[in-house]
């Protein structure tokens, strides 16, 4: 049975073999639901008759065994299909990996995830194991890995090569993904009410002001109260007896409780459903999903964080958790879409989450998505032309503002939201707070440019979340409310140096510090790792490189780059290949020739950009590094094993080979690697003691001419 694809992964598709033919590395990044699997499992169709194994990386063990069902209903053998987590790749030591079968292709499913410190060191294993003849794909939804520096996994693993980017406003938008329905409410306030009547009590505003505050906060509550109950929107929106939710809490303790929660509101709304638990403590969590998968009814599966990944074309989802986090938010409700869904995917975010997720939700990026598929589509006379073609076929017609507004129902449950935060940040001890803690940290760091994770800690031991309330405060500006944020308020910030364009900061920084490097070393060629005047340089380009992905980075300060040397729109590793690769053109022409023992031109190891390079270059650029070092795989030294014991010498045409022969014929080491290590630091000098094991020597032979 042949694996077919629809119109968008096959066009990746076609990208990905493409790149494949002269690059060893590349990812897709599309939306969950998007049909990355059978993407997958056509590129297995093309490899998995070949020589060599197939190795398939996933976080959770349940996801690789829905794709091994799917390899047999395709009837794809996978006798050399090797399946991995990321826990069990980073346990493998170098010996382990080595027992591969000389792997063809590599998948990282959710490679967002190898930026966890454990699993990328397992992931980079892999590389350096296999770094020829094995081709690597990544697949994800979202690269970015936002609560850490923004870093891009795409960038960091796969060098930026990306052979297919689609988001998930822009799948919808395209009609590959279809619109759901956005329900959101709060199903517990109480607390919060609680909390903030707390704040204004204890807060230094007068008597008069607190009175009013706490008006505000009782007419608040009295709306939430009379506002549609949790009972009441299920009873609504949920119009089948059939149907599959995935339900995401937060930990165990707060599933149980939320199973209680769901029960009465179900019960409440007059709906016979089916719960279910599945998280990874639970002994019957398998049981549980096999029975949430196979029930024809309504059924409910609470879930801590084992279904965010892998699971597809559930009905709905119910957001009881909240977070601040994109790329867990994206990976939850992403559970509900799918390219073949038959009915309309529904989202009850019942803790708000549209409203606190950073500087984005689906909402926001569905409007940027039709803003910037109407600025760059047809003129007008064309559209309207168009309208008229696809007129009575509402599959085909555009998606509008209109349509995600109507889909879209949480307006006062986000002004409810939007009133707590303006009523806490009336309270004046809560502002001079963060402004002191700000002042300290500007005091201490020499600017106001605060992580988004950094934690104030004051001298008697307080904390204050001022990382996230900077984010806030820019938001606040941007939106232009005075009660959100007064002009007093934004001269004080001012006056303190308070960054509110930190793109613009973080290119004067970067640019600044750009111009200390090349009058330092004579270039720009930053490299990973790469520190200038206690600067994180290398973080700094990576970071500045996303910026001018997004389209932040204006005229001006891309030519500005240019003019010291910095095409920004290369990237990092792009731009450091083509400025060796120019080395290269440049040291051919001066007639230069590089060998084992004369590695550099102009400070530039050219023999180790050749080695790590050479299924990467083109037939041109390939001919350009053989005549720059056409004795390459030649030996220039011998290596000679002398026995101290009997007198015995044997001679052998490289260190490799006297390594083999270390390992067959002496039996003196554990493989082929270490005899080499062995033997190279004792000819280098390195090891004091030259005698090895109380009975080898290794000395270098007579040169080769």
């Amino acid at each position: 049975m042949r694996v077919d694809l629809l119109k968008h992964n096959q066009e990746a598709y076609e990208k990905v073999k493409g790149i494949l033919k002269t690059n060893n590395k590349t990812c897709v990044i599309q939306p969950t639901g998007s049909g990355k699997t059978h993407l997958a499992l056509k590129l297995i169709e093309d490899y998995v008759e070949q020589d060599g194994d197939i190795i398939i990386i996933e976080p959770q063990k349940y996801i690789f065994e829905q794709l091994q069902k799917k390899m047999e209903k395709y009837e794809l053998p996978s006798d050399n299909v090797k399946f991995l987590t990321y826990s069990a790749l980073g346990k493998l030591n170098d010996e382990n990996i080595q027992k591969f079968n000389s792997p063809k292709l590599v998948f990282v499913d959710e490679m967002h995830r190898a930026g966890a410190p454990i699993w990328s060191s397992g992931i980079q294993k892999m590389f350096d194991a296999f770094p020829e003849n094995c081709r690597y794909i990544g697949f994800s939804a979202t690269p970015i890995r936002y609560l850490d520096k923004r870093r891009n996994i795409a960038e960091e693993l796969f060098d930026g090569s990306i052979a297919s980017e689609i988001g998930l406003a822009d799948a919808i938008l395209n009609r590959t993904l279809p619109l759901p329905r956005y329900i959101a409410g709060l199903y517990s306030y109480s607390s919060e009410v609680s909390a903030i009547n707390k704040k204004i009590m204890q807060s230094y505003n007068s008597e008069e002001e607190k009175e009013k505050l706490l008006e505000e906060v009782k007419v608040l509550k009295s709306s939430l109260d009379k506002s549609n109950g949790i009972s009441d929107i299920f009873k609504k929106y949920i119009e089948c007896d059939k149907g599959k939710f995935v339900a995401f809490c937060r930990n165990v303790n707060h599933l149980r409780q939320m199973k209680s929660c769901l029960e009465k509101w179900f019960a409440e709304a007059e709906i016979d459903v089916n719960l279910y638990e599945v998280y990874c403590k639970n002994p019957e969590k398998d049981k549980q999903f096999t029975a949430f998968m196979e029930d024809d009814g309504l059924s409910v599966c609470l879930s801590i964080g084992m279904l965010s990944e892998g699971v597809h074309g559930i009905d709905g989802v119910i957001l009881l958790r909240d977070t601040i986090s994109p790329n867990l938010y994206y990976q939850q409700i992403g559970r509900c879409f799918s390219v073949d869904m038959k009915t309309v995917p529904i989202i009850f975010d019942l803790v708000a989450n549209c409203e606190s997720i950073m500087d984005c939700s689906l909402k926001n990026d569905l409007f940027d998505a039709i803003e910037k598929r109407d600025s760059e589509g047809k003129k007008k006379d064309n559209e309207v032309e168009n309208d008229k073609e696809t007129e009575g076929n509402s599959d085909n017609k555009k998606i509008t503002k209109d349509d995600i507004e109507k889909f879209f129902l949480f307006d006062h449950v986000v002004d409810s939201v939007r009133t707590f935060r303006e009523i806490e940040n009336r309270l004046k001890d809560s502002w001079d707070l963060y402004v002191r803690a700000l002042t300290e940290f500007k005091e201490k760091n020499g600017s106001c440019l605060v992580p988004y994770k950094y934690v104030h800690i004051f001298k008697d031991g307080t904390t204050l979340k001022l990382g996230i309330w900077v984010v806030d405060i820019r938001r606040r500006k941007k939106e232009k409310n005075r009660y959100l944020l007064s002009p007093e308020k934004i001269n004080q910030l001012d006056k303190l140096g308070f960054v509110w364009n930190v793109d613009k900061s973080l290119f004067n920084k970067f640019f600044r510090h750009a111009l200390l490097y090349k009058k330092k070393y004579g270039h720009v060629n930053i490299k990973k790792n790469d520190k200038i005047d206690g600067y994180d340089i290398s973080s700094a380009y990576g970071n500045l490189f996303e910026v001018y992905k997004r389209g932040k980075l204006t005229k001006e300060q891309i030519n500005k780059l240019k003019d010291i040397g910095i095409d920004i729109a290369l990237g990092r590793h792009k731009r450091q290949y083509q400025t060796k690769m120019d080395l290269a053109r440049q040291a051919v022409n001066e007639g230069v020739i590089i060998t084992k023992n004369n590695k550099n031109f102009k400070g530039c190891n050219l023999h180790c950009f050749y080695i790590e390079n050479k299924n990467k270059f083109t037939e041109e650029e390939l001919e350009i590094m053989k005549r720059l070092m056409p004795n390459i795989n030649k030996c220039t030294k011998k290596v000679a094993i002398i026995n101290i014991k009997n007198g015995d010498v044997y001679t052998y045409t490289s260190i490799t080979e006297a390594a083999k022969s270390l390992y067959n014929d002496f039996h003196m080491t554990k493989n082929e690697k270490s005899g080499k290590y062995i033997i190279g630091n004792r000819l280098s000098g390195r090891i004091k003691n030259p005698i090895y094991n109380d009975q080898f020597r290794f000395e270098y032979a007579n040169s080769v001419d």
